[in-house]
């Protein structure tokens, strides 16, 4: 087993590494009362994910991917982050809208849509990054242990 732990390059684990801290650190920073929880979650958590998507766009560093297509990536990760944009407003919908009274106006709607889809975006192509590090061969366990990682 822990064979397959060396097979997974430094940089993958780097950035599951980094995107851990990010996590803990979210939590972290949004429990403690250290900043508004709106300052948060429009400001910090969307910049904090941009800088991680930076660092893995610069540790993938051009690295090709098993599929070829430009077009077909971009369906990839556009249905990806289209079934995220569904559950989380579906979610809301259900939990939070119909009580939520700084969500009022079609501005505060976009300025959400805009908040979190950044934030959705990073994350998605920082998952998607770390799984191309990770090669081929350990897509199937360190794609879970990737799961569990990205679902804090």
């Amino acid at each position: 087993m822990l064979r397959k732990f060396y097979r997974v390059p430094k940089s993958a684990w780097l950035l599951l590494g980094t995107m851990l801290v990010v996590a803990v650190a979210s939590v972290g920073i949004s429990t403690s009362g250290i900043v508004s929880v709106s300052t948060f979650l429009y400001v910090i958590q969307p910049i904090m994910m941009v800088v991680v998507a930076g660092v893995a766009y610069l540790l993938v560093g051009g690295q090709k991917d098993r599929v070829q297509h430009k077009n077909e990536k971009a369906t990839i990760v556009a249905s990806v982050v289209a079934i995220w944009f569904v559950i989380y407003f579906m979610s809301g919908l259900l939990l939070t809208y119909v009580h939520n009274t700084l969500v009022v106006d079609i501005k505060s709607v976009v300025l959400n849509i805009i908040a979190f889809g950044v934030t959705g975006v990073a994350i998605e192509y920082t998952r998607y990054a770390t799984m191309l590090l990770a090669g081929r061969r350990s897509v199937l366990w360190f794609g879970i242990l990737v799961a569990c990682v990205f679902a804090l």
